[in-house]
């Protein structure tokens, strides 16, 4: 009577979670539409308390089968060892398949389990309770030896919700898709930038000025996190710049010459796309870029032309380039797998940096070739 009764909750559950109902279940009835009380992750796993106009209704995991919130959580009566003794607790659940994932949240860790073909729930402990060693990798490769294809993600895998049901959820459809996961590793470049001035303050300058480029090697490193589970990431640089500029322009009665040095710290913070693809994938980014100009030096030069002399008529040592410019970039690459864990990419790229005050005139554009290696 209790396994009709646990498929009879599940079964329900899949129903509700289209109508985003909550739900409660006894061995025989199944109550829609309660306000369940949602008392957070510790005391949801001992008790299910129904809102009551006097006072609420609380049921203990011998009492009810399970029950689920209206966002979709549910939680499922299942017996697991505690210390010593075999307890009934509710189990939240992450994943429900073939295989289906559980976590239970006790005062002082969380615990994961697996159920298979609905047969009893398998503890998945992170560490050997006698030596602490961490085994759930192990563990995990054997409840799951019949499907190779995630051998490699199971590498990667941390005892985490979102990680662990990523992985179940590949399990479940036996699928060797790229499995995300943290990686941080260093970036070389070339790049060649722009200055662009702005405004009509400098506008003798602007003819041989704009839109000449100047290169530069562009170390640093990077950092690329997972946004949940998902093909999508934050993807977060730090490299270094240093270009010279010097550029000269003659005519009948003058000579104008600009000369600019800049050192710089780039810090872009960017949202990438990778396609899904096992080998060789490619991706797309996009986002915001800080630039800090260590050295923002520059110097503009007018020497007077007459048919009897040469003559330097100013200096001008104004710094037209600011400490601090915001902009933003685009970029696509490819990004090719050694192992299951490293891999490297290529990537185009082009920012655009704007002067952080009205005083100053230059403005910059970069175009960047860069790769990486995650390590």
């Amino acid at each position: 009577m209790r396994y009709v009764s646990v498929f009879f909750i599940l079964f329900s559950a899949v129903i509700l979670s289209f109508g985003q109902n909550s739900f409660y279940q006894t061995d025989s009835v199944v109550y829609y539409g309660s306000v369940i009380i949602d008392n957070g992750l510790i005391e949801n796993a001992i008790r299910c308390e129904i809102k009551q106009k006097t006072n609420n209704l609380i049921y203990s995991p011998d009492e009810v089968l399970g029950y689920g919130f209206s966002d979709g959580r549910v939680y499922v009566s299942k017996q697991i060892q505690i210390g010593d003794s075999i307890k009934r607790v509710f189990l939240l659940r992450l994943v429900e398949d073939k295989t289906t994932l559980y976590v239970y949240y006790g005062k002082a860790h969380k615990v994961f389990y697996i159920e298979k073909d609905s047969a009893s729930v398998i503890e998945l402990l992170k560490y050997n309770k006698e030596n602490k060693e961490v085994v759930f990798r192990e563990e995990l490769s054997k409840i799951t030896a019949d499907c190779q294809s995630i051998s490699n993600a199971i590498k990667l895998v941390t005892y985490k919700v979102k990680p662990l049901s990523k992985l179940i959820e590949n399990y479940n459809n036996c699928s060797a898709e790229p499995f995300p996961f943290l990686k941080y590793g260093l970036i070389l470049g070339c790049g060649v930038r722009s200055i662009e001035i702005k405004g009509n303050k400098l506008a003798e300058y602007k003819d041989f000025v704009n839109n000449r480029y100047k290169g530069s090697i562009l170390p640093g490193f990077f950092i690329d996190c997972p946004i949940e589970m998902s093909n999508f990431s934050f993807h977060t640089e730090m490299y270094l710049s240093r270009y010279r500029y010097s550029f000269s322009s003659t005519s009948t009665s003058n000579i104008l010459d600009l000369v600019a040095n800049t050192s710089s710290i780039h810090l872009p913070v960017l949202l990438r796309y990778t396609l899904p693809e096992m080998t060789i994938r490619p991706f797309v980014n996009g986002g915001l870029n800080v630039v800090y100009n260590m050295q923002n030096s520059t110097v503009l030069y007018n020497t007077l032309i007459t048919p009897d002399y040469i003559e330097l008529k100013s200096i001008d040592r104004t710094s037209y380039i600011s400490k601090f410019q915001f902009g933003f970039s685009v970029g696509a690459g490819i990004e090719y797998k050694l192992n299951y864990r490293q891999s490297v990419f290529i990537e185009f790229r082009c920012n655009k940096q704007l002067s952080s005050s009205n005083k100053y005139t230059f403005n910059n554009t970069q175009l960047e070739l860069l790769t990486g290696l995650n390590i």
